[in-house]
């Protein structure tokens, strides 16, 4: 919808081209043949009453997920419909919205797909909420009616709606028990003159909890898989203070690789920031076996939520035993060794995963809670910080 082109998918991973579960799906700038995300997905972990840790997410590819597509019965079971409903990525955009609101009667009109089926009610008879999607109700009798001028209510000038769920299916990801929740995102972006909201992706989520279980720790994290252009010489940073966790080329030229052209000199930043909830942890591991991997189970999850390696030992401070919950949160600069960062640790760049935990919320049956990002971008010769 603007200048990135971002690739969203109903696997729960996205930013990847989820068929095949390789190949970067975030493309800065749109048709240059560079990205900056390999891919991205969300955690949810929670402790239940009764102790049980339960915890939703999808590791590296996308077959190891624990997220299904659709919405869940609302009776407290969580069990999703016996017939499966609203499974789609819903892309609708705010000039089709405009042109329909003045011509869904005049004759002719077609009305687009992702207007025409916005899952703006559920089935009751199937046990699903009776509103699901947000839209304009024009005579308020409750039922979205697209053919009497009713539309989705989105967000910026495209969006890309889609209902989850983590209990559609085994657990593959982390082996763990299900939370019992239903997830509601809207993709979007702004078309405008703005060069940093042009080059911007801003993610709403809903997490509904349709289940039984209270928690009264409940946390989201979200992971992301930063490439910029070669994926090989990258290192990450955290900036608590603006609940940021961005990452950078480690040289200050971005060569050839066999994922695209590369950006050249002064190659751009990317960083996805938490905008309405504060940020309690920031963390990454760079897939070398040892502390250093992806999380496989529940509980190594868990730990990174709560910036522990998955041993459960907490995250140090540079090389002392201080405790940390920010790794690399100091100013990335070659000339201060007092910052702490990639650069003055002496690490060499390479691939980085990186993951961003939440503060602690509560949620109770029924309750819902929303949380807000934005994927931003800067050219190389900016300084922001």
């Amino acid at each position: 919808g603007n200048n990135i082109r971002a690739t969203i998918s109903n696997t729960g991973t996205f930013f990847k081209y989820a068929e095949t579960g390789i190949g970067s799906g975030y493309e800065s700038p749109k048709d240059s043949g560079n990205h900056l995300i390999f891919g991205h997905n969300f955690w949810f972990a929670g402790v239940d009453t009764d102790g049980v840790l339960r915890v939703a997410a999808t590791g590296f590819r996308p077959e190891n997920r624990d997220i299904y597509s659709g919405p869940l019965q609302v009776d407290g079971g969580a069990e999703p419909p016996a017939v499966p409903f609203a499974e789609e990525v819903y892309i609708v955009s705010k000039s089709e919205i405009d042109f329909h609101i003045y011509n869904h009667a005049a004759p002719g009109y077609v009305m687009p797909h992702g207007i025409e089926n916005w899952p703006g009610n559920g089935d009751v008879d199937l046990g699903l909420a009776e509103t699901l999607a947000p839209f304009h109700d024009f005579n308020e009798n409750g039922l979205y009616e697209p053919e009497t001028g009713d539309f989705p209510l989105i967000r910026g000038d495209y969006a890309a709606y889609l209902i989850m769920n983590d209990n559609g299916g085994e657990h593959h990801g982390t082996g763990g028990e299900p939370l019992g929740i239903e997830m509601h995102y809207m993709f979007y972006q702004y078309e405008t003159e703005d060069e940093h909201i042009n080059n911007a992706t801003f993610i709403h989520a809903k997490v509904i909890n349709r289940g039984t279980n209270d928690f009264s720790d409940f946390r989201v994290g979200s992971y992301m898989d930063f490439d910029i252009g070669d994926p090989q010489d990258d290192f990450i940073g955290t900036y608590p203070a603006h609940n940021l966790l961005y990452a950078y080329n480690g040289d200050a030229h971005d060569g050839v690789s066999p994922y695209g052209p590369g950006y050249g000199f002064d190659p751009p930043a990317v960083g996805l920031m938490s905008l309405n909830n504060r940020m309690s942890v920031g963390g990454y591991y760079a897939n070398l076996g040892g502390v250093y991997r992806d999380p496989l189970v529940d509980i190594e999850y868990w730990h990174y939520l709560n910036a522990r390696w998955i041993t459960g030992e907490h995250f140090k401070y540079k090389e002392t035993d201080i405790d940390t919950n920010f790794m690399f949160n100091g100013y990335p600069s070659e000339d201060d060794p007092d910052e702490w960062t990639e650069i003055s640790q002496g690490n060499p760049p390479g691939d980085r995963r990186c993951f961003m935990g939440l503060e602690s919320v509560a949620l109770a049956p029924g309750e819902e809670k929303c949380f807000d990002f934005a994927v931003i971008t800067f050219s190389g010769t900016e300084n922001h910080i």
